[in-house]
């Protein structure tokens, strides 16, 4: 059995719609942690949220 160190653990990641924060975003989700996404792209975020199941949001954040 895999470990998921991150399992149910509320993780708040900003620069999550490319690079490094995408697939640190996309790992943390196989991991079974529940994801609060922010970047300055809302359009691509919102594609990464979607390949983030089921617990991923994107609150309405300002990262300028």
């Amino acid at each position: 059995m895999p470990q998921q160190p991150f399992r149910q653990n509320v993780v708040i990641l900003t620069g999550a719609s490319s690079g490094i924060g995408r697939a640190l975003a996309l790992q943390l989700a196989e991991q079974g942690a529940w994801l609060a996404l922010a970047a300055r792209d809302s359009q691509r975020l919102e594609q990464v949220a979607q390949g983030c199941p089921p617990a991923a949001v994107t609150p309405p954040a300002n990262t300028s």
